[in-house]
């Protein structure tokens, strides 16, 4: 039995990460079977893509948005396999979900999935597929932007003073969140526990490097900088100016961004 739960969480752990069979193996002992901890342990040997990896679970379906006026509706609608995900018969069920949620102003996702029980477990039988409601944001607001690119990636924007003359830059900013991912919209909303998390991480990282502590305290500095910005809308660079950050062309625009919302087919919650 131990055998059997151990090489199940092996799959698991290089599902998440990608990194190989020896190497998980060797974490989940160090970590005794544990999958966030082991995960922690390989950032600390150098699997820098590891953090990026947990996020893509392989899940398919699509994004849908839906805006009338001052209201919007972001939906993501999950199924088994790419075909299903790509069939118009898929996108036009997605829609009717997403009509209903509009039509009613449904904020809470057990209440829609209660809504459209039937229709779902109908629409399943026909797929053979099991197809679910994952989750659903609903936005009432007079200065938002929406952007949805392809089927997978959704965002919802919202800032002060949109006006004629700046609104495609607010737009330009919704395309750049759905490329660069960011999680929080300022460094101060950053949780201590993912700060913690980070800081232990990379300490016993550049622990490794055997530096003297004056030199081991700015690695780590700056590491921790990064991070952060990396992970913040307003101190990420803007990929369309590189040169630039966010908070910089904001101001530029006499913009005020308030609020953003991302969601990604099949990303962990």
């Amino acid at each position: 039995m131990t055998d059997k739960i151990n090489i199940l969480k092996i799959r698991e752990l290089r599902k998440r990460t990608g990194v190989g069979i020896v190497e998980c193996k060797e974490a989940l002992i160090r970590s005794q079977g544990n999958i966030e901890q082991s995960i922690d342990y390989l950032r600390t040997l150098g699997y820098a893509k590891v953090l990026k990896r947990i996020h893509c679970e392989m899940l398919h379906g699509s994004i849908f948005i839906h805006i009338n006026d001052n209201k919007g509706v972001m939906l993501e609608l999950n199924c088994e396999t790419d075909f299903v995900a790509n069939s118009k018969e898929f996108i036009t069920f997605g829609q009717q979900v997403l009509s209903i949620a509009a039509l009613n102003s449904i904020k809470e996702i057990d209440e829609l999935r209660n809504i459209c029980k039937n229709e779902i477990i109908n629409f399943m039988n026909k797929v053979n597929e099991n197809v679910c409601i994952r989750r659903l944001f609903f936005l009432e607001n007079k200065n938002f932007i929406s952007y949805l690119h392809g089927t997978r990636i959704g965002v919802f924007v919202i800032a002060d003073n949109i006006m004629s003359d700046n609104r495609s830059v607010i737009k330009k900013i919704a395309m750049h969140i759905a490329f660069s991912k960011p999680e929080f919209l300022t460094i101060e909303e950053i949780p201590s526990k993912i700060i913690n998390r980070e800081y232990s991480i990379q300490s016993d990282i550049v622990t490794k490097m055997n530096k003297p502590k004056i030199v081991f305290d700015k690695i780590i500095q700056g590491k921790m900088n990064r991070f952060k910005e990396e992970i913040t809308l307003l101190e990420q660079f803007f990929v369309m100016e590189p040169k630039k950050r966010i908070k910089q062309v904001l101001q530029e625009n006499n913009l005020v961004l308030s609020f953003f919302k991302r969601f990604e087919v099949g990303e962990l919650l």
